[in-house]
């Protein structure tokens, strides 16, 4: 992304190359603020160089505006979606023009693509554009891997998908709104087969070393496993979720977007998580709740 809001505002001539979230603001970067969490204005003192729409109930201090540039509008979301698929129209553009080879070993590269040493990639598997990833991988047939970066010793069973688009709609009717960000994958980290990845939605999807996620295992956009989280068979976790250190999922639980789970937390197999976790405990059921065992 390269957007420059002298397009939208003679009064500012700065670039935004990103987008980012108004919990945790990156200058340069595009983002919205709706009414309901408006308190999280206070984040951007500091920060500049950013294109914020926000919902014109919000005042916005004269010391914010010296730095960055505020779109007032009657729904902050909406706008930045429309924004958002300006932007992504002119870069699909580009990106489609952007040439795919397949590999003697059947599978398919995009351009700026880096691949480590030691690493197999079998037959039917996609690896997009300017992807990297480390050394000692193994992927297995029908992967497909996009916006990402990855570490050593990563396995992929079959039919994984990493990087595909979140589910974000807004206005009426609906429309997706398109998201910017990235996976980040760190080392020794396992997936199962047809594991789904959604990429960042205004920040990055992040999984940290030593993570092992089961079959059928769903992670949303935004969502931080921090290290050695485990998930088993179809466990699904939704968007800005945040898993603490060496924590586990049970098979086809469900856990709420923007919820943390504890550091060494449980999860039992087919609960369904609405409230925050504390580190070390397990919780059961529909609505999870706190068991001993």
């Amino acid at each position: 992304m390269r957007f420059n809001v002298k397009e939208i505002d003679d009064n500012y001539n700065f670039d935004i190359t990103a987008s980012s979230f108004i919990g945790r603001p990156i200058d340069g970067t595009v983002l919205f603020l709706t009414d309901k969490v408006k308190g999280l204005l206070l984040n951007m003192s500091g920060h500049k160089n950013c294109l914020v729409f926000v919902d014109d109930t919000i005042e916005i201090p004269d010391e914010l505006k010296a730095y960055n540039c505020f779109v007032s509008c009657k729904d902050a979301q909406t706008e930045y979606g429309k924004f958002a698929c300006r932007v992504s129209e002119e870069e699909k553009k580009v990106e489609r023009l952007r040439k795919y080879t397949l590999t003697p070993e059947g599978y398919t590269v995009g351009e700026n693509v880096i691949i480590g040493e030691n690493s197999y990639i079998e037959r039917g598997c996609l690896i997009d554009h300017d992807v990297v990833i480390g050394n000692g991988a193994e992927i297995l047939f029908g992967s497909v891997i996009r916006h990402a970066r990855i570490g050593d010793n990563f396995h992929c069973a079959e039919n994984v998908v990493i990087g595909t688009e979140p589910y974000f709609y807004a206005g009426e009717p609906k429309f997706r709104i398109p998201a910017f960000g990235k996976v980040i994958i760190g080392d020794n980290v396992e997936f199962g087969s047809h594991v789904v990845i959604e990429k960042g939605f205004n920040s990055d999807t992040v999984i940290m070393d030593d993570v092992k996620l089961d079959a059928h295992v769903s992670i949303g956009h935004d969502d931080v496993l921090k290290k050695g989280v485990q998930m088993t068979c179809g466990a699904t976790l939704a968007g800005m979720v945040n898993v603490g250190e060496g924590a586990y999922i049970g098979m086809n639980a469900t856990v709420k977007q923007r919820l943390d789970i504890g550091e060494d937390a449980m999860v039992g197999m087919g609960s369904v998580v609405i409230t925050n976790v504390k580190p070390g405990r397990h919780v059961f059921g529909n609505p999870a709740k706190k068991i001993s065992l």
